[in-house]
């Protein structure tokens, strides 16, 4: 990581050799970072990727070999996903009797039943994930649940927005 942290703070590139999910074997990749990242789970850094030519973030502990390259240019004012601030609006979740619903809105400290979270567009994900609200939670109990987001439409095509031709920018 400290090859990593002088590039963001130098401005440069990294050479490494990188695995994901869609290429166990690995490859060499020309990354030019900006921020380290924590999903809740592990670190990633956000980076310009020379290859596919966009900001992706790279899970930290699937770099093998890692060197700094050299100066580059600033690049995180290009990072529309990273620069776009979404306006993340939770309520109690809807199914919760006005008793539940009530703590829930105690829990999380929400004014007239919304709580808003400030979130990166490029961190979106991270935190639907974090908080349950992800697709698949159709088959959970609202108890379980226990938040709904108010403005569902308009994150889910901010979530479309950030992955396209389906392909997600995360490097899993």
């Amino acid at each position: 990581a400290g090859e990593i942290l002088r590039a963001i703070r130098e401005m440069g590139y990294v050479e490494v050799f990188y695995q994901s999910l869609t290429n166990p074997e690995g490859g060499e990749r020309r990354l030019s970072p900006h921020a380290l990242v924590h999903d809740g789970n592990r670190w990633h850094v956000r980076a310009y990727c020379h290859k596919r030519k966009g900001f992706r973030d790279f899970s930290l502990t699937r770099i093998k070999h890692c060197k700094y390259g050299g100066p580059d240019r600033e690049r995180a004012s290009e990072d529309y996903a990273w620069n776009t601030l979404v306006d993340v609006v939770l309520t109690p979740h809807p199914d919760l009797s006005p008793a539940q619903r009530q703590m829930i809105e105690s829990d999380f400290l929400m004014e007239s039943g919304e709580m808003h979270i400030e979130c990166r567009l490029a961190l979106l994900m991270y935190l639907m994930f974090q908080l349950n609200l992800n697709n698949d939670q159709a088959d959970q109990r609202p108890e379980v649940i226990q938040l709904a987001l108010k403005n569902r439409d308009e994150i889910q095509a901010l979530l479309k927005l950030q992955t396209p031709n389906n392909q997600p920018t995360l490097n899993t």
